[in-house]
């Protein structure tokens, strides 16, 4: 009998399946999040838009910040938190 024990590593065939089909979800939250970038909204305002959390939309915003489409031009306050608010760069 041949088992698979998913609770190891990051390699074996189960995490691999879920990387493959969670790549196309985050690349569609990755254009919504640019979309929504305006140079007024901040991180939180977008993530509530968007139905989620700050933490589940920051690693879309570094990816767009790594391709260099987008720029840091300040902070405001949302709803009591503080965001940053980005501003897209001109391609």
């Amino acid at each position: 009998m041949n088992t698979t024990d998913i609770s190891r590593g990051k390699n074996n065939e189960v995490s691999q399946i879920a990387f493959k089909e969670n790549v196309s979800t985050r690349e569609i939250d990755r254009k919504r999040v640019f979309e929504l970038i305006n140079s007024q909204r901040n991180t939180h305002e977008i993530a509530e838009i968007m139905g989620k959390e700050i933490h589940q939309i920051y690693g879309r915003i570094k990816e767009i910040k790594k391709e260099r489409k987008i720029t840091s031009i300040g902070f405001s306050f949302y709803k009591g938190k503080r965001g940053t608010i980005y501003a897209k760069n001109e391609l």
